[in-house]
């Protein structure tokens, strides 16, 4: 009996803590939409189709413009 009642007891617990750790898809989508993000991918994507920059070159530039992003949004 008591290893029934710890089961059913461990059970419970484990459906409520997947529960918990769900996150909700528009919540996720939201940090996606941050201005220096998106102007990150864009100039990834410029770098390399305009001016034929590999990804190691493009993201090396696009990571001091993302740098520059924040500082003018949060200062330094």
């Amino acid at each position: 009996m008591k290893k029934l009642m710890f089961t059913a007891i461990a059970l419970i617990a484990f459906s409520g803590v997947s529960l918990a750790n769900t996150i909700d898809l528009e919540e996720k989508e939201e940090v996606g939409r941050f201005p220096c993000t998106e102007q990150w991918k864009e100039d990834i994507g410029v770098l390399q189709n305009a001016y034929g920059a590999t990804f190691e070159e493009a993201c090396i530039i696009a990571d001091r413009c993302f740098e520059e992003c924040l500082d003018a949004l949060y200062g330094n």
